[in-house]
């Protein structure tokens, strides 16, 4: 009798432990985190973040909202990806994942080929080499992440953080080079389209062929519109063809809301080389297209960078069509010699030397909320005006970034307004 218990229990232990390895297999098993906020799956090596895909792909989590946490720096094999966009075969990353300031290493692939409107990807650093940047297809939260990859892709829509975004981006630093031999590449986003880019800063260098800008290479709009592309600052170079811009490069707009670009700045060099029907080269944007209805309004920028091309060329924009308002915008006209739209400066756009950008010298047009100024005891110890939220910030290489772009260079004192 003892022997046939202690058989049965074996087996019954037996079916138990092979029914738990069935349903966990390829995932996690609870031993490293349950999942949940509070409680986070952890990430200690590559055959963790593997079982984060493996995860994701099992019909039944899908909307189960889960926490995913990296504990350790990890490079990853030739094209991992996480999340890949071809439903219902493969499922979408719509969970959290927290990078925890660890730095994943890719090796020629994205991570996040679709994230959803229910995903949020943070505090999270990529190194290495990607085609897209951390996520493709953005409809979710992208917060506090860091590239430092080198970008390229020979097809359109890469950025250094997202190469599409219909979702949010915040706070987000691009160190690494981003390069096209096509359309849509931008320095944080490729394209736009709805989404909201804030807080967001560029270093590194940007390259394409056209629709090419230093924060998005080109914002489109729905019927909902786009709500903003605001307090981004570049300090990149951003070259290509044609339809090139220090903040944006391209823009199609047909929402029924307004779209803004406010507080943000261009201080890299920005140069185009070729001409076309969309020709166009802008300190903060290059070309707007949209129709008459929607209003497109832009305030409230500073480009104090060199911009250079052929076509229509202008300090803070190339080339408008359409309803645009153009409020409170300024221009180191030492600097960039085209004025402000096509070479024309029009209402709301003010070119200045120099000496008269400095310290605060812009103050009573650009307020104290949003931005700081540096007056020094003498003329070339003065900053040009800087966004709060990069001189502030408790992050070194955003404040780095802002004092560079803020520094002038005095070419002749002599000069006046």
């Amino acid at each position: 009798m003892l022997i046939n218990k202690l058989l049965k229990i074996a087996i019954i232990s037996m079916i138990l432990f092979s029914t738990s390895n069935i349903i966990n297999a390829g995932v996690f098993d609870g031993t490293q985190g349950a999942g949940t906020e509070t409680d986070p799956y952890l990430i200690y090596n590559i055959t963790d973040l593997k079982e984060v895909t493996d995860t994701i792909n099992l019909t039944n989590v899908y909307n189960r909202n889960l926490h995913f946490k990296l504990m350790v720096d990890i490079t990853t094999p030739v094209d991992f990806t996480i999340s890949h966009n071809n439903p219902p075969t493969v499922h979408n990353f719509n969970h959290k994942f927290d990078g925890n300031k660890f730095t994943i290493t890719m090796q020629d692939a994205t991570l996040f080929m679709t994230c959803t409107a229910n995903s949020v990807i943070e505090n999270l650093n990529i190194a290495g080499y990607t085609n897209a940047g951390i996520v493709y297809l953005n409809y979710g939260t992208i917060i506090n992440c860091n590239n430092y990859a080198t970008i390229y892709a020979t097809a359109g829509y890469i950025g250094g953080i997202c190469g599409w975004n219909y979702g949010t981006i915040i706070n987000c630093n691009n160190y690494g080079k981003v390069e096209s031999t096509s359309m849509y590449a931008g320095g944080i986003v490729g394209g736009n389209s709805g989404g909201n880019v804030y807080n967001c800063v560029n270093t590194g260098t940007v390259i394409g062929n056209y629709y090419v800008g230093g924060i998005c290479g080109s914002v489109s709009t729905g019927s909902g519109g786009f709500e903003a592309i605001a307090s981004c600052l570049n300090i990149g170079m951003v070259k290509g063809s044609f339809v090139v811009g220090g903040i944006i490069g391209h823009c199609i707009y047909s929402g029924i809301n307004p779209g803004l670009i406010t507080n943000c700045i261009n201080a890299g060099y920005v140069i185009s080389t070729g001409t076309g029907h969309y020709s166009g080269t802008g300190g903060i944007i290059a070309h707007i297209l949209n129709n008459p209805n929607p209003n497109f309004i832009i305030s409230n920028c500073i480009n104090i960078g060199v911009v250079e091309g052929i076509g229509n060329i202008g300090a803070i924009a190339g080339t408008l069509y359409g309803n645009t308002t153009i409020n409170n915008c300024h221009y180191d006209k030492q600097f960039c010699i085209y004025k402000g739209v096509n070479g024309v400066d029009v209402p709301g756009v003010s070119g200045h030397i120099t000496r008269n950008m400095v310290g605060r010298k812009l103050a009573n047009l650009l307020g104290d909320n949003d931005w700081t100024y540096v007056e020094g005891a003498t003329l070339i110890e003065c900053l040009y005006p800087q966004l709060k939220v990069f001189s502030e910030s408790p992050d070194e290489k955003r404040t780095d970034a802002s004092k560079a772009g803020a520094t002038p260079i005095f070419l002749y004192d002599g000069i006046k307004d």
